[in-house]
């Protein structure tokens, strides 16, 4: 059988057609690469942390009556600070924010406070409620 290959084994090796590729080329040929696309982004989400809504008590609940009643009793539209809670938009729960600015009014059909840059806030998301500037 080794007869069989005489001819081509003493020959040089040909030539490739086509340019050899550098090391680093080489290289990139084999880096990693994102097999499952926004499987990442999945993961981080699904890591963040939401908190859970909490009804207000009786006495919150209370708190808060006052504190519209008296806002809306006043001629002006007071400065107020509302901490609310947002719930999240693509997973369970939410969060809670704080949101100073202009009272402008209340909506009530659909039961918001609406603030004097156009901000709504909905008034069973409401946590608390504080007149700033009270004279």
């Amino acid at each position: 059988m080794t007869d069989r290959y005489n001819d081509i084994m003493n020959m040089e090796r040909p030539e490739p057609s086509r340019q050899r590729m550098s090391l680093s080329e080489r290289a990139t040929q084999f880096a990693p690469f994102a097999a499952l696309n926004g499987h990442h982004e999945a993961l981080a989400e699904t890591a963040r942390v939401t908190n859970v809504f909490v009804e207000p008590g009786e006495y919150e609940l209370q708190e808060l009556s006052t504190s519209l009643t008296l806002m809306l009793m006043q001629n002006r539209t007071p400065e107020i600070e509302i901490r609310y809670f947002q719930p999240d938009m693509r997973k369970s729960g939410g969060e809670y924010l704080t949101l100073r600015g202009q009272f402008r009014k209340i909506d009530e059909v659909t039961h918001e406070l609406i603030m004097a840059d156009s901000t709504r806030v909905s008034l069973s998301n409401i946590n608390s409620l504080r007149i700033l500037n009270d004279d």
